[in-house]
């Protein structure tokens, strides 16, 4: 839903997407990705004639939302709160994944690999811990 709201509003304001960096576009699912990463590379382009047919279907959905869109909204705040959380969950999930990896070493009893992924761990967790000020 977040990437449907960040992409909707980049389609309701196109220069917004100059918010957007290549490593947090990387955050994007492979089909939000697929409507961005041509838009970004040349703003004025007609998106429909540069992506499948599915996605297609997919980008009317996001126009028709875009345009519904009630009332004045502070397009770049609110795409700037869109990023925030997907980088928060992105991170979220680096954790879990990194979580049930010591697990396994410590079952594995290699405290080498324990220490190195808790390090990890630690850094991630700080990390969020920025995103959510």
């Amino acid at each position: 839903m977040l990437e449907e709201r960040a992409t909707a509003l980049i389609l309701k304001s196109p220069q917004i997407l100059n918010l957007i960096d290549q490593k947090i576009l990387s955050i994007f699912s492979p089909k939000m990705q697929e409507i961005l990463l041509p838009l970004k590379k040349n703003p004025g382009l007609d998106i429909g004639k540069k992506i499948s047919p599915q996605s297609v279907e997919f980008l009317n959905y996001l126009f028709l939302k875009a345009e519904v869109e009630e009332g004045e909204v502070d397009l770049e705040k609110e795409i700037k709160i869109c990023v925030q959380e997907l980088r928060s969950l992105e991170t979220k999930n680096k954790l879990d994944t990194l979580s049930q990896a010591i697990k396994k070493a410590e079952e594995a009893k290699d405290l080498k690999k324990v220490n190195s992924l808790s390090e990890e761990f630690n850094k991630l967790a700080q990390e969020l811990k920025g995103l959510q000020i």
